[in-house]
């Protein structure tokens, strides 16, 4: 059975990409603090709790150890502009975004080198450049980068391969919603909601990258709306 480890399976982009790797025949391991409508093997996961991840690190060793991908997916990001910043929400982007999932990976990395597991991150384009609404966030998604280019450098004497993929919006449910992102945006500039990226379009563009011979790695894709 192939395994493919997906974070924040239960909404968003991560929901279409598990869903994207059932089709290909792919058992998926989906981690998220909720189980989404999927036939995928759904470990509760907060990435905020220390404890929960830990949890999860020991249940996909003792059962799911040989995944051939994990995808990190899982983020949630807030408007908040920096003159009035909102402590526990930072707090929280920071420990999702960031820190819970890399606390996720350090727990299963010996099996990614064992397995020669390939290791793709989700970031956005927001993570480079400044933001007004979402300064925050744009901050942890430049975190991501940089995680990024350290677990190559962790994983650069294996045959692992680490993507980055960085979408720009999204027609999620996040970002679409009528109190949501690019709504309220909308509401705040006065300009009408642009195009959006389709998220099943991106989302095979994710499974995409890892059909590539081993010896290919794609480490950088940046995807703009047009």
């Amino acid at each position: 059975m192939k395994y493919v480890i997906i974070t924040g399976v239960s909404e968003g982009l991560g929901y279409e990409i598990a869903r994207v790797f059932l089709e290909k025949g792919f058992q998926v391991v989906g981690l998220s603090r909720t189980k989404p409508d999927l036939d995928i093997i759904h470990i509760p996961t907060d990435f905020t709790k220390k404890e929960s991840i830990e949890k999860s690190i020991e249940v996909i060793k003792e059962k799911y150890s040989q995944f051939s991908c994990v995808v990190c997916c899982a983020a949630v990001g807030y408007i908040e502009s920096l003159d009035k910043d909102n402590y526990e929400h930072t707090d929280e982007m920071f420990q999702v975004n960031i820190i819970g999932q890399n606390h996720l990976l350090s727990g299963i990395a010996d099996e990614m080198k064992q397995n020669i597991s390939d290791l793709v991150f989700i970031g956005a384009t927001i993570g480079y450049k400044g933001n007004t609404f979402m300064p925050m966030y744009s901050v942890t998604k430049w975190g991501v980068r940089w995680l990024i280019e350290n677990w190559r450098q962790e994983l650069k004497d294996k045959k692992c391969r680490v993507i980055g993929i960085h979408p720009g919006g999204l027609n999620t449910d996040s970002n679409i919603w009528e109190r949501w992102r690019e709504t309220l945006i909308s509401g705040i500039t006065k300009k009408p909601v642009g195009t959006l990226l389709d998220k099943e379009e991106v989302a095979r563009f994710v499974y995409s990258t890892i059909q590539l011979p081993k010896n290919m790695e794609i480490s950088e894709v940046i995807i703009n709306r047009k």
